[in-house]
């Protein structure tokens, strides 16, 4: 039975040497479970982190946003508004028009524009740069009305669930890189073994690896939930996890010397 709880872990990664040697020496397989586990808990806390940011947002936006729209209505690709045109939405907080709506001809550009959005008669186009453009047709769409209501809508469904449907790709694609980056840095573990003349096999330095990585993944965590920016941070964490890799492997060959000298 291991000498440690799961739980354990993460705590004790920041500071016990005897958890890096008995993850090296008394544990089987590379700790890809672990890490998951650990990924799974800090993505949970961050989505609950972007949930709050997203509603607290959308509750301050939206509505000044939302109550500017007017109903258009697409019938057989052509889009039409009652309102005197062009119509300009503005951005609520700084007044910025973000938005324009011109059925009738006269704008069927943003090349003169500030705003990032346009609708005429037979298209939508999205400013992406000052370069770059994309314009989607409506031709095939037969009949379609977006009004206030539908918008209000859209918010209240964006709040309910958009962080719910998040956490299993952000999840995914972060244990993915960070499967990626533990191969890499077992790799890099491997050149520490010779350097401290430690023998010691992939799989656990890859354990090793796993666990000297935690701190960085609990740090970096915090960071993004608080909203905080830590300079540098790439290199900072690679140092710090470098720095935790280095001594697990030089403790862990301590106790291997000592275990033969007995």
């Amino acid at each position: 039975m291991s000498k440690y709880k799961l739980f354990q872990i993460p705590p004790l990664s920041f500071y016990s040497i005897e958890l890096y040697k008995h993850m090296a020496l008394n544990k089987k397989g590379v700790g890809f479970g672990y890490l998951f586990l650990l990924l799974a808990v800090c993505w949970l806390l961050l989505t609950f982190s972007m949930d709050y940011q997203i509603d607290s947002y959308l509750d301050k936006y939206a509505p000044g946003l939302i109550s500017q729209f007017p109903t258009v209505t697409v019938i057989n690709g052509h889009a039409f508004i009652e309102e005197q045109q062009p119509y300009f939405i503005h951005d609520p907080e700084t007044s910025e028009v973000i938005a324009v709506i011109d059925t009738t001809g006269s704008i069927n550009s943003l090349d003169s524009s500030d705003a990032s959005i346009l609708l005429t008669r037979t298209s939508v186009i999205f400013k992406k740069s000052d370069v770059e453009t994309r314009s989607f047709d409506l031709s095939d769409i037969v009949e379609f009305e977006l009004n206030q209501d539908m918008l209000t809508q859209w918010v209240d469904m964006t709040k309910s669930y958009l962080s719910i449907a998040v956490y299993p790709f952000a999840l995914a694609g972060s244990y993915v890189y960070r499967i990626i980056q533990m191969l890499i840095y077992a790799l890099i573990g491997l050149i520490f073994a010779s350097i401290l003349k430690v023998e010691l096999d992939y799989p656990q330095l890859l354990r090793l690896s796993v666990v000297a990585v935690t701190p960085c993944i609990i740090i970096n965590t915090l960071f993004w939930t608080f909203g905080a920016n830590l300079p540098f941070e790439g290199l900072l964490y690679f140092i710090l996890t470098m720095g935790y890799l280095f001594l697990g492997i030089k403790v862990t060959g301590e106790a291997i010397r000592e275990q033969s000298s007995e």
